[in-house]
């Protein structure tokens, strides 16, 4: 009789990241820069595609997050809310995202989806924008241009930020030509990019140059720009001669 080995694998427990959506809460485990970026977003009506499934006790949100750095730019933003009411594993496609570092270092989006649940929850029978989502200096551009307050969307009322949240987001802005981007796969990081060396001739003194330009048979008389000029063409044809030999 053949006897079978087991193996359990102990099931990873979610690591809780906010006890649940109340202000207080956010304010306290979101870092204090993505807390305030994230309130302008919401208030700028930059969060759009909010999709609630629910099963069994939990529900999984996600949302498009507008880059604000790369202007056509969305981030697609998930997060799973538990029936007591706990939020975990909240992940944006940013590099800033916390799906590539601690889950303490939220990233502005997380921060912008997790307060748009906050006031889809609690402010959707307000008429104006609530006061931690309010625009500040909006009033200076009362007098502006039509084309101005289009672009800065100075009419903006918080029932359009609120109907947004739940709507597709815009495929171009009204005042852009261009389409958007919508990303939901991670960012890959940036390869870091190779310095071209710096050729040592070009920190030579007049002396130098004028010296190696005698030895190799070369005018050395002139400027020195010049002088480099015509020792650069000497190391190219010397390049060239040799790849000939090869």
């Amino acid at each position: 009789m053949t006897s079978a080995l087991f193996w359990f694998v102990p099931m990873a427990t979610p690591t809780v990241f906010a006890q649940n959506l109340s202000l207080e809460e956010l304010e306290k485990v979101v870092p204090k820069q993505a807390f305030r970026i994230g309130k302008s977003i919401v208030g700028c009506g930059d969060v759009s595609g909010i999709k609630i499934s629910q099963s069994g006790e939990t529900k999984t949100c996600s949302g498009f997050i507008h880059s604000e750095k790369t202007a056509k730019r969305w981030y697609q933003v998930t997060c799973t809310i538990f029936s007591n009411g706990s939020v975990v594993n909240p992940s944006c496609v940013c590099r800033a995202s916390p799906n590539m570092r601690t889950h303490s270092c939220c990233c502005k989006h997380v921060s912008a989806l997790l307060l748009s649940l906050y006031a889809l929850e609690n402010c959707k029978n307000l008429n104006e924008h609530p006061k931690i989502f309010r625009r500040p200096n909006m009033n200076r551009f009362a007098e502006a241009s039509p084309y101005l307050q289009e672009k800065v969307e100075f009419h903006l009322t918080w029932e359009d930020v609120l109907s947004r949240m739940t709507m597709d987001p815009p495929k171009k802005r009204s005042y852009s030509s261009s389409y958007d981007v919508f990303q939901t796969g991670s960012t890959p990081q940036k390869r870091a990019r190779r310095s071209t060396p710096r050729a040592d001739y070009l920190g030579w003194t007049c002396e130098k140059l004028r010296e190696k330009l005698r030895e190799k048979g070369e005018n050395f008389f002139g400027r020195r720009e010049e002088l480099v000029e015509r020792w650069k063409k000497v190391i190219e044809g010397e390049n060239e001669t040799a790849t000939q030999i090869q």
